[in-house]
């Protein structure tokens, strides 16, 4: 499939597009990714990396129930985020860029089928 019948084909609603959660990591890393995409990643890891100190914090200075909440959520967010998150931006950049689409669907992380 060609990049113009897919980009035709997805958005008059012919296609099923998913992500292949172990492959697109490595695709998200790509120099091929455009910043801002970059940048939202690097912010949600670092959200959940400052959860740590955030619970230490509340656990000395707070209650221990609210350090246990603030540390579930920071190891429960990219667990939430990183596949929605990720399924935007590779579509997003999918639909834009034909390089990128190529390369996508020769790594097998973008998987399309016919939608039934």
């Amino acid at each position: 499939m060609t990049h113009a019948e897919f980009v035709e084909r997805y958005r008059s609603g012919q296609l099923d597009v998913r992500l292949d959660p172990a492959r697109v990591g490595e695709l998200v890393k790509t120099r091929d990714f455009p910043g801002r995409f970059h940048a939202a990643h690097r912010f949600w890891k670092w959200l959940w990396l400052l959860s740590i100190p955030v619970a230490l914090a509340c656990l000395v200075w707070g209650k221990w129930w609210i350090a246990l909440i603030v540390l579930g959520v920071g190891f429960l967010l990219p667990r939430a985020l990183n596949p929605s998150a990720y399924y935007a931006f590779i579509l997003q950049r999918a639909l834009e860029n034909e390089e990128f689409f190529e390369a996508a669907t020769a790594a097998n992380a973008l998987l399309i089928s016919a939608r039934s």
